[in-house]
């Protein structure tokens, strides 16, 4: 679900709420970076998280966390998805 704000937009994926400015996709940098992921290299989704959420990539890696600590690849390869598609970056 997804509420747009001029360029911010407020998404929900997997009980976390985030605010995604999608001015920040008009950056050469993280499309190349998501060009390697569509490519099929997962190592570059936390890159990618970390900028598209800015200061509050801490608090999205705690609401993915597992009972034993870790933020499993596969949760944040999820969430990365469904917050894209939310965002509407892959219509970008």
């Amino acid at each position: 679900m997804a509420k747009k704000k001029d360029s911010l937009v407020d998404v929900e994926s997997m009980g976390i709420e985030v605010t995604i400015d999608t001015d920040r996709f008009d950056d050469l940098e993280l499309i190349d970076m998501m060009d390697d992921v569509q490519e099929g290299d997962p190592l570059k989704v936390g890159k990618i998280l970390k900028k598209i959420l800015g200061k509050d990539w801490k608090r999205v890696y705690d609401g993915l966390r597992d009972e034993s600590g870790v933020v499993p690849a596969s949760k944040a390869m999820q969430f990365f998805g469904e917050v894209m598609e939310a965002a509407g970056a892959k219509n970008s």
